[in-house]
């Protein structure tokens, strides 16, 4: 039964690594244009791009994001309150986002 268990989380950290490996290229494969849409803060964009690193070569790109995930780095929320970061925001959300799962889990029951 043990070797089971070792062997399934061996096996759910091999596809969170897939998914976070598809997630990262389907992300580069966006085109990264500074618009019209984003206005007087197209600078602040700017200077968000060159210091996270976007310029950088794709292999060191992919290095400093698994490094950052991990670490609980998840970014600057540009779309979201005015630059926040989106690990705060997770952490803001996520007691009702369980609350509303745990009653559907009771529901369904």
């Amino acid at each position: 039964m043990f070797k089971y268990v070792l062997k399934r989380l061996a096996l759910m950290i091999f596809v969170l690594f897939a998914i976070m490996t598809i997630c990262f290229v389907l992300i580069k494969s966006l085109p990264l244009t500074v618009n019209a849409t984003v206005g007087q803060d197209a600078a602040r964009l700017e200077a968000i791009i060159e210091s996270r690193g976007y310029r950088k070569p794709i292999m060191e790109q992919y290095g400093i994001y698994l490094s950052r995930i991990f670490h609980g780095d998840w970014g600057i929320g540009i779309n979201m309150e005015q630059g926040t970061y989106v690990i705060e925001n997770f952490k803001q959300r996520l007691p009702a986002t369980m609350l509303i799962n745990v009653y559907a889990m009771l529901l369904s029951v």
